[in-house]
């Protein structure tokens, strides 16, 4: 009895596996900030990968070379993110972060292969877009923190925001928030002017956000309402 309990808690908890990813992303998204000045940075980025980790060798495991593939990706990211507290050398936090970068897009090809093999749509499906559309803004996060780092001097900080390059060399993670925040401008095509891309590589990097973020919703809804009517159809010819 026990055993079936759990079988069927173990279902459940399949089927809203997107719901629950989404859930830890808004988390992330609204508790990061408030860790941003000072030494809980780390601690919260790490926490978050970890669940990340733990996520997609999940999801991973009923393939076999997809497995394999997530085992060394998540030991890979793991050790870089609990890792970045450490290190001090600014070549090393670039390898850290391009490791989360790789991981964070092999993320997004999981859920999206899920989403495309889907029958239908389901609350799931919708809440697995949904993510796949914040991990976009989460991969330029590292695409614009990686060019910082690289390149200091790339991005332009106007008012009360404190200058990069002393972040950078305080602690190369206190970039990371506004980065995220720059990110998210670009993805929703806001553009408060706040903070600016300088050289031609961060106008690009910025440029092609915002053309991934609307390619993505408009390839999204088409692939909805698509599988909706194929839906509908089917349950007609059903009846009929």
């Amino acid at each position: 009895m026990k055993i079936g309990f759990m079988m069927i808690n173990f279902h459940a908890l399949h089927g809203m596996k997107y719901r629950i990813l989404l859930g830890v992303l808004i988390l992330m998204l609204a508790v990061y900030p408030l860790f941003a000045e000072n030494h809980l940075t780390g601690v919260a980025l790490d926490v978050f990968m970890s669940f990340l980790i733990v996520f997609v060798v999940y999801e991973s495991s009923k393939h076999k070379h997809s497995f394999a593939v997530a085992i060394s990706l998540s030991c890979l990211a793991l050790l870089a993110n609990w890792s970045d507290d450490y290190l001090s050398s600014i070549p090393l936090v670039i390898a850290s972060q391009a490791l989360s970068l790789l991981f964070i897009l092999y993320i997004n090809y999981v859920i999206i292969m899920t989403i495309a093999c889907a029958r239908r749509v389901t609350s799931d499906v919708v809440y697995g877009a949904v993510c796949v559309y914040i991990l976009i803004g989460l991969m330029w996060t590292f695409f614009y923190s990686l060019l910082e780092l690289s390149h200091p001097g790339s991005f332009r900080f106007s008012g009360n925001i404190p200058d990069l390059i002393r972040m950078a060399n305080e602690s190369p993670l206190n970039i990371l928030s506004h980065l995220n925040y720059f990110s998210f401008e670009t993805l929703a095509t806001i553009g408060y002017g706040d903070i600016v891309p300088i050289t031609h590589a961060a106008q690009m990097l910025s440029v092609f956000e915002a053309i991934a973020g609307q390619i993505y919703l408009t390839v999204v809804i088409a692939r909805f309402v698509g599988l909706y009517i194929n839906h509908q159809i089917g349950k007609q010819e059903v009846t009929d």
